[in-house]
């Protein structure tokens, strides 16, 4: 049973489930862009600038994308966030039967959640890993449903309900990720207090984290479509908690270096997005805050330096 983040090819592949990597474009070396001028504070976009140049400079060289963007905008590429927008086609879509499947599948997940819930709590533990493996892809499939309903409400010019649709997609991921949360908690602390881990309890804490960080990820990308940017890094940051737990489980179920490192990138990331969202809410303290605790996962001395040493008058906009 695969229960770590392995590098192979241009893919990540978390707990068993292939997900698409900023890589994937990595040997045609596509334009690399991390969207420094949507940063609102002057320093920070820089800073980005200059990441965005040297990972430009690398790909000319080897021919291949090998890091990400640091500090970046919401269009950024490559990043080491999990989730990607889906490129839909917007032109024919029945709005009204894509929300009745989007009422479906939130009632799917939470059924399928408590199906894994009450297998754990039988102490069927490869059951709940199992259940909660496959209902990952209606978490998919719910992401890519709201963006079918609110994008084609949005090319339609119907502003007002095309908000008022993100609006209700934010509250009804922002219950799904609490009850999701609030499952990864038991886990962990049930993991946390065994004498002897087997490898599906260890499975199943890194899946379930693994699940909560997407669910926190998809509520970031609704929240920003809702111009809630306050909501969005909350979400962000706790996607970022996640990956953090992740890293806290115990060691002997990681299988290596490389495992780890990729781990830190996404939780670092996620930070960095947290922190384009609180600069957006007019959150300077709170972006800060995100922006130093993106330097324990990523060492990155020079971001910590502009974050201390950065004057007042130079927070603002550009």
């Amino acid at each position: 049973m695969l229960h770590v983040i392995c590098r192979r090819r241009n893919k990540l592949l978390v707990t068993g489930i292939l997900i698409f990597s900023p890589l994937v474009h990595a040997q045609e070396c596509e334009p690399i862009n991390c969207d420094c001028d949507a940063i609102p504070r002057k320093k920070l976009a820089a800073l980005c600038s200059m990441r965005e140049s040297q990972l430009k400079s690398s790909c000319l060289e080897t021919n291949k994308i090998s890091r990400f963007c640091s500090v970046h905008g919401p269009a950024a590429s490559p990043i080491a966030i999990v989730t990607q927008i889906p490129e839909v086609d917007l032109s024919d879509i029945d709005v009204n039967a894509e929300n009745r499947k989007i009422a479906t599948l939130y009632w799917s997940l939470r059924q399928d959640i408590n199906y894994s819930e009450d297998a754990f709590k039988d102490g069927d533990l490869l059951r709940a890993y199992k259940i909660l493996k496959i209902t990952k892809r209606n978490l998919d499939n719910l992401f890519v449903s709201q963006h079918r309903a609110g994008g084609a409400l949005a090319e339609r010019e119907k502003s007002k309900k095309a908000r008022s649709a993100w609006k209700n997609y934010l509250s009804d991921n922002e219950s799904l990720a609490k009850h999701v949360n609030k499952y990864a908690r038991a886990i962990v602390a049930d993991l946390n207090k065994s004498a002897q881990i087997s490898q599906v309890h260890y499975d199943l804490a890194f899946l379930i984290l693994a699940f909560a960080g997407d669910v926190y990820e998809h509520t970031g990308f609704v929240a920003a479509r809702a111009d809630r940017h306050v909501r969005a890094a909350r979400a962000w940051k706790s996607a970022s908690k996640m990956s953090s737990e992740q890293l806290s489980l115990p060691v002997e179920g990681i299988a290596s270096r490389v495992v780890i490192e990729d781990i830190q990138e996404i939780a670092a990331a996620r930070l960095h997005r947290a922190s384009y969202h609180w600069l957006k809410g007019d959150k300077e303290d709170d972006a800060e805050e995100v922006l130093r605790l993106s330097t324990e996962f990523v060492a990155n001395q020079k971001l910590l330096d502009e974050i201390l040493n950065e004057a007042p008058s130079d927070a603002s906009g550009q």
